[in-house]
């Protein structure tokens, strides 16, 4: 919660411009799925009831429009965000310098140093580091919150197990994706130890002041085995994520599988029934894709 703050405080005092684009934004992503299956209930309804065509026409082009503009928003809106991603980085990049520069050599030259320096720098390094998705992923988790009340509000008409179901359904994917994020956590670390003394013997060993030392003191064979050492224990914590990853995803689409099918299932039993219109059922069956 600490670093959560932080960034939000950092956001604000950066680039505060860029939370209109981002509030924008949500509304946008949430309104696109909804409006997308809507449509074709609409269509179906003016068809059954028998509406004027120009009726017809007024309430497509209406639609349409409000359907264009939010599919407009969310690209236009995503790279304006981008930017403001990107300057965020950069900032956090200034920071690591300055502190970088403001810190006692043996702190910087000592292993511990040098992890902390790597771990700080994956922070900011790359346009997929955490710094840059900080926005995406945090607009992504507002556009899910409120995604899972919007639908929620609009099963309630259905009926009150498939409410069940689909809280039910984000209960086990919160703890799953919370269970494989710690063991990308675990991973990450051991990457960032691991490529630290990589680096460290391998510049170490390519080094033309150092290379007389090597060679006197027969040390080509230590660094060989080192180099190894690094390798095989990044291949060691890969070997172990990649099976959990694996199943803990196999475990996710089984439960999609699942809900989905329950619903599908549920809907057609309804429209057979007479409970819900065709309309009623397209519209439903998008909101269920979605």
């Amino acid at each position: 919660m600490n670093n959560f703050k932080y960034l939000i405080k950092n956001w604000i005092r950066w680039d505060k411009k860029s939370l209109l684009y981002f509030f924008i934004r949500i509304p946008a992503q949430v309104l696109l799925p909804i409006v997308t299956a809507y449509i074709p209930k609409v269509i179906i309804e003016c068809i059954t009831e028998g509406v004027t065509v120009t009726r017809m026409i007024f309430v497509i082009a209406l639609l349409s429009f409000v359907l264009s503009l939010v599919t407009w928003l969310d690209p236009y809106i995503r790279e304006i965000l981008k930017g403001s991603s990107n300057i965020i980085r950069m900032r956090y990049a200034i920071l690591a310098f300055r502190k970088n520069l403001n810190m006692d050599y043996i702190d910087i030259e000592s292993l511990e140093g040098r992890n902390k320096y790597n771990q700080a720098s994956s922070f900011y390094k790359s346009n997929q580091s955490p710094s840059s998705l900080f926005i995406d992923n945090l607009g992504q988790t507002f556009v899910c919150i409120i995604g899972v009340i919007a639908s929620i509000t609009l099963l309630y008409r259905v009926n009150s197990f498939m409410i069940l179901l689909v809280l039910v359904n984000c209960i086990f994917e919160f703890f799953l994706l919370r269970s494989i994020f710690g063991q990308e956590l675990i991973l990450n670390k051991t990457k960032n130890k691991e490529t630290v003394k990589f680096y460290y013997y391998y510049d170490l060993g390519k080094d033309f002041y150092s290379a007389k030392d090597i060679k006197l003191y027969n040390f080509d064979q230590f660094f060989s085995n080192k180099l190894n050492e690094t390798i095989s224990n990044l291949k060691l914590a890969m070997k172990k994520f990649i099976p959990y990853s694996f199943k803990i995803n196999g475990i996710r689409a089984l439960l999609n599988f699942i809900r989905e099918f329950i619903v599908y299932s549920y809907l057609v039993y309804l429209t057979y029934n007479g409970n819900i219109e065709v309309s009623e059922f397209v519209f439903y069956f998008g909101m269920a894709i979605c």
